[in-house]
């Protein structure tokens, strides 16, 4: 059964190049990718803290890593990922 559709070609123009014009335009947001990007660097086990570390429950700057470590790393960026986007919604547009 075809569709039926209320709207003349010279409505379905305009409408068109309202969309087009409109897309455009849309400027591009940055905030995921700089916010994971830092994230992943300064959260990287071993880097700038180790919880729990080798010795101790949170060693500083040792270059090393465990699968404790890693997953508690991973666990910590997952929930700060979340805060910064969908919690406080940050936008960085360029």
């Amino acid at each position: 059964m075809p569709l039926l559709c209320s709207y003349s070609s010279a409505e379905q123009s305009k409408e068109l190049a309202d969309q087009t014009e409109r897309t455009s335009f849309r400027m591009k947001d940055y905030a995921a990718l700089l916010i994971a990007s830092a994230l992943f660097a300064f959260l990287s086990p071993g880097l700038v803290f180790q919880m729990p570390g080798k010795e101790r429950p949170f060693a500083f700057m040792n270059m090393k890593t465990s699968v404790a470590s890693m997953f508690l790393h991973t666990v910590i960026y997952g929930l700060l990922m979340i805060l910064f986007l969908v919690v406080l919604d940050i936008h960085i547009y360029a």
